[in-house]
């Protein structure tokens, strides 16, 4: 008869406590980055975005993506655009760029973005500028505001540029990318490690 009542009692714990553990954890969004979209506008520009995906059971709540840059250094900033967030004066001494939030491509969403079950959002990673002749001329990242103000342009350099992108929510774990930025004749290509 107790083992029975221990039995009972001890399934009824079990079940209340590492039931919604075990559903939660089945039923929590999954971050997944699915591809790069490259869009060519008419006016030599092009945009580079990251598809970012909820491949989970509930709604990934108040998605960011943050971007760091390794090694940017003075020469490497123009401030061609003069409305950027980031100068050559804030990287004297500094050398990199460090979880500056990024935009999201949908209208009206700014840095922070709720993504359904199954649904994919694309995230604006950076622009490439061409010169006349069509090779790369500028790199520019959009501010968590979007394209305006811009959060810093670069110039092309052979020496790629090595960074992390950081995608998170409110409920799931985050989802980390490394990845260089390397130039090449007509594009600057986005490169995962």
């Amino acid at each position: 008869m107790w083992v029975s009542i221990i039995a009972s009692l001890g399934g009824a714990f079990l079940g209340s406590v590492i039931g919604p553990l075990i559903l939660d954890w089945w039923l929590k969004p999954r971050i997944q980055v699915s591809s790069m979209d490259e869009v060519l506008s008419e006016r030599g520009v092009i945009y580079h975005r990251l598809a970012i995906a909820n491949r989970g059971r509930r709604e990934l709540r108040s998605c960011v993506g943050a971007i760091s840059i390794k090694n940017v250094g003075y020469d490497d900033i123009t401030t061609t655009p003069k409305k950027q967030m980031i100068t050559p004066e804030d990287f004297h001494n500094k050398g990199e760029m460090e979880n500056e939030l990024l935009h999201w491509s949908t209208l009206g969403h700014g840095s922070s973005q709720s993504i359904n079950p199954m649904v994919t959002a694309k995230l604006d990673l950076y622009r490439v500028l061409l010169s006349n002749d069509g090779k790369p001329d500028l790199i520019q990242l959009p501010s968590e505001h979007g394209w305006e103000p811009l959060k810093i342009t670069l110039r092309p350099r052979a020496l790629p540029y090595n960074g992390t992108i950081v995608v998170s929510g409110a409920n799931t774990d985050p989802r980390e990318l490394h990845f260089q930025l390397v130039v090449e004749e007509n594009d600057v290509r986005f490169i995962m490690k």
